[in-house]
């Protein structure tokens, strides 16, 4: 996957969780991500960000990564 196209995934699982905030506590918030990303992203992106968050994850905010983290568990 090129850069911009990891850097888009990264900036979208972060508006998500960004989003979602007011919607409950950080474990619902992070269910809620997790949801999201399982139902609306294709494969291969669900591939690249948790690729990412396992190699370095830096540039996600800390309920993206417990959210990616939970992914991978179902995927």
């Amino acid at each position: 996957m090129k850069d911009n196209q990891l850097e888009q995934l990264i900036l979208m699982v972060n508006q998500i969780v960004d989003n979602n905030i007011y919607n409950g506590n950080d474990e619902e918030v992070i269910e809620i991500t997790r949801n999201h990303l399982s139902l609306f992203w294709a494969r291969s992106m669900k591939k690249s960000i948790i690729d990412y968050a396992n190699s370095d994850g830096k540039e996600l905010n800390e309920l993206a990564i417990k959210s990616v983290e939970l992914l991978s568990k179902y995927s």
